[in-house]
């Protein structure tokens, strides 16, 4: 608050892990953050907490989370497919629904249009597009140098910055 420090951790709240990978605020100013046990939702009042146990998460260990200007979350899992959350509901996506090339990504971006663009860590650079089609890019489709991404980031002109491992930035 500009003055002292606010802590949560599993020590003094229902959070349901230390170890956080994304942060994200909804339309609202509602906190949600992905950790490595689970998806986290707290209203300023109250903890909401999704896992494998209580969702249709095919994974507790949430890597990114993105909110998109439509309050759309899109979370990301490492080996756990890809997960749109809405007004109507939650939809998953992954290797075994819609043949994409990995069920893992360690961030998702949006763009001016709100597809969702997804840094894999084993096939390079995954976007879902009008909620419905799949496409990627990877070294045997495209220039991008490496399959192994870490970050993705999206400039003002929609142009896509992709961290890799050991080929720097594509």
């Amino acid at each position: 608050n500009g003055n002292s420090w606010q802590v949560w951790n599993t020590a003094n709240s229902t959070i349901p892990s230390d170890f956080v990978r994304g942060i994200a605020f909804d339309t609202s100013g509602y906190l949600w953050l992905a950790t490595s046990s689970g998806l986290a939702f707290y209203d300023w009042n109250v903890w909401q907490i999704w896992n494998t146990g209580n969702s249709i998460l095919f994974s507790d260990n949430i890597s990114a989370i993105a909110v998109g200007p439509t309050d759309n979350k899109y979370i990301c899992t490492i080996n756990g497919g890809f997960y749109d959350i809405s007004d109507t509901g939650w939809t998953m996506y992954s290797i075994a629904l819609n043949n994409l090339p990995d069920n893992s990504s360690v961030r998702v971006v949006l763009d001016s249009n709100e597809t969702r663009w997804y840094a894999s860590p084993a096939a390079g650079l995954m976007l879902n597009y009008n909620f419905n089609y799949w496409t990627w890019y990877n070294t045997l489709n495209s220039g991008i140098g490496s399959n192994a991404l870490t970050d993705l980031a999206i400039d003002s002109l929609d142009r896509k910055y992709c961290a890799t491992m050991q080929r720097g930035v594509v």
